[in-house]
């Protein structure tokens, strides 16, 4: 209310805003030379509105975004945290908006709607747009006035602003290590991979004396990661962050019991810790500052010769932990490596050994090796090192195997090849490698001299189902590599002007969601014979392709259901006989007579075949 005696503001005053309903709060948002009138000129809104960080005409300055000259200045605040400690150095002052936001439209540029209201920009737009926070720059006054009282201020910049890369992280390790006093080691995999030149992620340290893991939790804190976590049973500590596994374990000695591959462990040297491991080029481990140690002598030269060999004899290691003679093999499969001499021949006198071991952990050896660059050099190692005939006999039982005809391999050494050829896909290998499995039971020779494998496919999906469930796979991955095995010759044996319509359904139908893995399947095992023309089966994955578009038989459904079904059996009672129905109604639509989603056309086929409601 205006006092007795006192002038009303004019319209435009800058106090008028006090005198309109719920104005106030954006009283101080207000300039001198602003006015709350719609019909001021254009160059002064844009003025009110720059002095607020925003650009009230079309955001051009200069031709191009103005949110891209703002947005240095959004983080201005920042360079208060590298100059609050030092009371001499004075805080830089809050930046000007640069020239071009200063209000000054441009040829070009559009102004607001005259016709509609210009308003001062709402409280909670200004709270993003204005500028530095106020509590950002209250806290960094704080610090100014308490380094100006002669207060220590401390100012942390953390590391993980910056990309982490590997060398930043073991320059943090070392630091750790040396603030704790702590022997520390790289050591393992993540030297040899190093030297390899291969991108590395798991970082393996080894302390000597103490179990590192104050080291962990110095470079979780430093990185601002998860604290590290501790597995007793293995005696390691691990840390996680950044895209990297960072694991330490304490230096050890070990000594095995006949009866199992858990070891008695004792505290032990970097010497003695070294010598235990399975592979010269396993066993190099490297300082903090970046010099390689070779304990054993031999790790830097089996490293550019890309060979496998112990640091002991190989029957004690394999005997300490038969485990190793399947890494033997997966680390042929990763690496390319070849084993050196001897090595194998140790592997089948102490294959027996490896029964101790269970069955989980042979399979997790064994999807490493079918999944890494070289498998068909990993299943040789596994072949001439005696552990396919206590493991996988279906596979030993390949070996030697003729199969004459347009075959240039073995069984075994086709199946291999054929691995090989294939995407390093799980299932898909799993189903390249056993194929061929029905083979050696199937196997027969004619009169003619002809070899045979009569049913091999399915007798070889009977046999997959009981190797991989003896190796405790997944439901899904038995029923995914069993189903491929069963239908692996049905695109070989395709003959473009010999298949009919109806069986490239019926072959869609069956395969289901496999339909990919199976087309590449068949590639390779065509490549990996004398006779490696793919042709027919480019031209049937087109021909499914086209008679699935849609998912006209992959998802295919009868047109008609149980209740309608029954109805047209004149109200007999329901039973198994339903579903048999619906499957030949099923198999009529896969033969083309009766249009796919057709319920009048699938009726009427019921009714001239009125004996299936008999069955």
């Amino acid at each position: 209310m205006v006092r007795d005696g006192a002038q009303r503001p004019a319209r435009g005053d800058l106090l008028a805003a006090r005198h309109r309903p719920r104005a106030g709060g954006l009283r101080s948002r207000l300039r001198p030379g602003d006015c709350t009138d719609h019909r001021r000129h254009p160059r002064g809104r844009a003025a009110a509105s720059a002095r607020h960080g925003r650009v009230a005409h079309s955001g051009r300055t200069d031709g191009r975004h103005a949110g891209r000259a703002l947005a240095a200045h959004r983080h201005w605040a920042a360079t208060f945290l590298q100059c609050a400690g030092d009371a001499a150095r004075p805080c830089p002052p809050v930046p000007d908006h640069p020239p071009q936001l200063r209000g000054v439209q441009q040829p070009g540029d559009r102004g607001c709607d005259r016709r509609a209201p210009c308003r001062v920009p709402r409280r909670r737009r200004l709270r993003r747009d204005r500028g530095p926070d106020r509590r950002v720059v209250a806290a960094a006054q704080r610090l100014r006035r308490r380094a100006r009282d002669g207060h220590r201020v401390t100012v942390e910049v953390r590391e993980h602003q910056l990309p982490l890369t590997d060398d930043r992280l073991i320059e943090a390790i070392a630091d750790a290590a040396a603030a704790a006093r702590i022997e520390t080691y790289l050591v393992g995999g993540f030297v040899r991979d190093r030297l390899l030149g291969r991108e590395v992620k798991d970082i393996d340290l080894l302390a000597v004396g103490d179990d590192g893991t104050r080291v962990l939790a110095d470079i979780a804190r430093r990185f601002d990661w998860a604290p590290p976590q501790r597995f007793e049973r293995f005696g390691t500590g691990q840390v996680r962050g950044g895209g990297f596994v960072v694991e330490v374990v304490r230096a050890r000695a070990e000594s095995y019991d006949a009866s199992s591959r858990k070891p008695d462990v004792r505290p032990g040297t970097l010497a003695e810790d070294i010598w235990r491991r399975d592979f010269t080029v396993n066993a190099l481990c490297q300082t903090l500052d970046g010099r390689i140690i070779d304990v054993t002598g031999r790790g830097l030269d089996d490293l550019r010769h890309h060979v496998l060999r112990t640091p002991l004899d190989p029957e004690q290691t394999f005997s300490e932990d038969p485990l190793r003679m399947f890494r033997a093999a997966r680390f042929a499969a990763q690496l390319g490596f070849t084993t050196a001499p001897g090595l194998t021949a140790a592997m089948s006198r102490m294959a027996r050994r490896s029964e101790i071991l269970s069955a989980e952990r042979v399979a997790e050896e064994l999807r490493r090796l079918l999944t890494s660059e070289h498998p068909r050099a990993g299943l040789e190692v596994l072949r001439d090192g005696g552990l396919l005939a206590v493991w996988l006999p279906e596979l030993e039982s390949m070996v030697g195997v003729e199969q004459g005809g347009f075959h240039i391999y073995d069984v075994f050494d086709h199946s291999a090849h054929t691995v090989a050829g294939v995407s390093p896909d799980l299932l898909t290998r799993l189903a390249a490698l056993l194929h061929d499995v029905g083979k050696p039971p199937t196997h027969a020779i004619d009169e003619h001299g002809k070899h045979t494998f009569y049913d091999h496919a399915g007798v070889g999906a009977t046999m997959a189902t009981d190797l991989l469930s003896r190796l405790r796979f997944s439901n899904e991955e038995i029923a995914a590599t069993a189903l491929l095995v069963r239908h692996h010759l049905r695109p070989i044996q395709y003959q473009p002007k010999g298949w009919g319509d109806a069986a490239v359904r019926r072959l869609v139908r069956d395969i289901g969601d496999q339909r990919n893995r199976l087309l590449e399947l068949a590639r390779a095992d065509t490549h990996a014979s004398s006779f490696p023309d793919t042709d027919a089966i480019d031209e049937l994955e087109q021909r499914m392709a086209r008679l699935d578009a849609g998912g006209a038989v992959s998802h295919l459904r009868a047109p008609v259901d149980g209740n309608e079904i029954v109805r047209l059996a004149g109200g007999r009672r329901p039973g198994p006989w339903v579903g048999r129905v619906q499957r030949a109604v099923e198999e009529a639509v896969i033969d083309g007579a009766v249009p796919p989603g057709d319920a009048d056309a699938a009726r009427r086929w019921l009714e001239e075949h009125r004996d299936l409601f008999e069955g």
